[in-house]
């Protein structure tokens, strides 16, 4: 790799071509890497942005950002360039966590231990999938993680969520930037929108075992009209796919639930009262 190849074009047009490049043709990187010093800092800048467990929509694999963390080669600013995190299992989340402070979009799909609630607390997302029945019993503590969430996705079982529901609905009337909800429990969804004074969209996430895309849901999946409700069919293996869409602006399902709402609103979805997405709708 050559540390001084003299730039041809001005620094910061070479800088945007190159960065381009790597967002659009990502397969790109191992090649682009060995061009010079800074072409390798503006792609490893990139590759590092959005870590997925697997690597899917060539994103960083997790493992490839646990063993960077372990090797200890790397100043700890180095991973500020993580913006999107998502967690599969819960092993080495405390170094983790610790280490990606500048996250915008986090996914933890395992049970957070209390004794991590120091280093979850440290953070300010924007997006934010978590289970949060486990965090109720040390809000003061966790509370500044919510600051700035404005999509919320709750993994929490249905059964678990029902029986804290009341003090799950006191901390979402508290958030104060809340404006997307998403949750897999329809029991209790009118108090969720009464308590949320700022909800623009709550989804309801069922999976396809449970309801067929397309078809009207269950009775008990009736929301009295309410236009912010869309309910929406999710297969397990494209979970990550959709949250990596998102972190690019893509069609994600937050998307394709505004998008309903708007259509929604504009007289666009017949009958008025459905609130699932059919093919015809085209999002």
């Amino acid at each position: 790799m050559s540390s001084d190849s003299s730039p041809v074009f001005p620094p910061e047009l070479e800088q945007e071509i190159f960065e381009m490049t790597v967002y659009l043709y990502p397969e790109s990187t191992p090649v682009l890497v060995f061009v010079c010093r800074r072409v390798y800092e503006w792609a490893v800048r990139i590759k590092y942005n959005t870590v997925t467990p697997t690597g899917v929509q060539l994103s960083c694999p997790y493992r490839v950002l646990q063993r960077g963390i372990r090797s200890k080669s790397k100043p700890i600013s180095f991973f500020l360039r993580v913006q999107h995190l998502y967690i599969l299992y819960g092993n080495q989340l405390q170094e983790t966590l610790a280490a990606c402070t500048a996250v915008q979009s986090l996914a933890i799909l395992p049970r957070v231990p209390s004794w991590i609630f120091p280093d979850l607390a440290a953070l300010r997302p924007r997006r934010l999938s978590i289970r949060l029945v486990p965090l109720l019993d040390n809000m003061d503590l966790c509370r500044p993680t919510f600051t700035f969430v404005t999509h919320l996705h709750m993994f929490d079982h249905v059964s678990e969520l029902s029986e804290h529901m009341d003090r799950g609905l006191h901390l979402l009337s508290l958030l104060p930037a809340l404006t997307h909800l998403a949750v897999n429990i329809a029991a209790r969804v009118a108090p969720m929108l009464a308590r949320c004074k700022k909800l623009r969209v709550l989804v309801h996430w069922m999976r396809s075992k449970t309801w067929k895309s397309g078809s009207p849901p269950p009775e008990d999946l009736k929301f009295d009209n309410d236009d912010r409700v869309v309910c929406i069919v999710v297969e397990d293996w494209t979970c990550q796919n959709d949250w990596v869409t998102g972190t690019k602006g893509g069609m994600d399902f937050w998307a394709r639930a505004d998008a309903f709402v708007t259509m929604k609103r504009r007289g666009e979805i017949k009958p008025s009262s459905r609130c699932w997405i059919e093919e015809g709708d085209e999002i």
